[in-house]
């Protein structure tokens, strides 16, 4: 969440959000993910251990490692 509060007070091309929703609990996840996969026009990186189908089929390009 603070990550997404710095995004907000200045203009970067590429935003990289590291695990943006460890230790929320299911509803406030949902409401990250939604304003993250919301940004237009920048490349976001979003880095999870998240595995459902339902968030990860709205990302343009999943890489599993």
């Amino acid at each position: 969440r603070i990550d997404m509060a710095r995004f907000l007070v200045k203009d970067y091309e590429v935003l990289i959000f590291d695990e943006p929703t460890s230790n929320l609990d299911p509803e406030t996840s949902r409401i990250v993910f939604d304003l993250i996969l919301g940004i237009e026009n920048k490349m976001v990186i979003v880095i999870t251990h998240v595995n459902e189908g339902t968030i990860l089929d709205r990302f343009d390009e999943v890489i599993r490692l």
